[in-house]
Parts: structure tokens; sequence; C-alpha cells
């Protein structure tokens, strides 16, 4: 294996789907050397952003999750420390380098069920609306 940040290259592997059979969208993000300010699990999803970091404001925020560093592919089954180990290449390195992250479907729009009216409970009913006795006199 090649140690050091992978290269950026013009290619860019196939376009994989979510678990929908649509398109995944992607966020290419650019960093400087240095501190990211982003937390991952085992396989590169995104579970914290720091305020005011890089990641935050290149628009990194918390469900997506890293499929590539500059053009190096990373996959579903990659492991946290594979991801580290490339990672803190590019960290530790003097050039920018991009991360691309996979971004998360939209939540689905809670379906809306229109209640029953309230009763109304200031209405009198009819067989009380015509005085006393039900008959005028």
């Amino acid at each position: 294996t090649q140690k050091g940040c992978p290269a950026e290259t013009a290619s860019r592997a196939a376009a994989a789907s979510n678990e929908y059979g649509l398109p995944f969208e992607y966020l290419k993000a650019q960093f400087n050397p240095g501190f990211i300010g982003m937390t991952f699990n085992f396989n590169g999803k995104i579970i914290h952003v720091d305020r005011g970091s890089q990641a935050e404001r290149e628009g990194v925020y918390k469900g997506m999750r890293i499929a590539g560093i500059n053009a190096h592919p990373i996959g579903i089954n990659a492991t946290k420390s594979k991801i580290s180990s490339l990672l803190d290449d590019c960290i530790v390195g003097r050039s920018p380098f991009t991360i691309t992250f996979e971004v998360p479907p939209p939540a689905p729009l809670p379906v809306l069920v229109p209640s029953p009216p309230p009763p109304d409970r200031g209405s009198v009913p009819a067989y009380l609306e015509g005085g006393e006795g039900g008959e005028g006199g």
C-alpha cells in the first residue's frame, strides 16, 4: 500500500445508490492541513462537527458519510482505522485536500392526518331552544 495522502485526480468511482435506489448527493469539501473539526464512526459516518471548524465552514454536518479522500474512494465497508490513516496523512501534509461526503437523503415529511373537529360545547341542543315547555304562550 502507498503511504501518504492520496493524490487528487479527475477520476471518480461510479455513483452509488442509497437504500431507495436513488443516487446519493455528494459534497466535495476542500480542507487545509491541520485540525478539521469532525468526528466519525466505524464506517465514516459523521457523528460530530465542531463549531467554527473547517468542517463546519465547508458545510459538513452530522449524518454525512466520508465517501472519498481526494480521489480515493472510501467504501461503506472501510474501517475507521483505514479512513483515519488516510486522513491523518492529509492532515499532517502540506497541501490542501478534498474530502467527498455522501449527503443523507432528507427525512420524509410527516403525513398530517386531520383530526375530527372538537365538539362545540357552547351550543344549546335544539330541544332546549324554544324557552320553557317548548311552546310560547
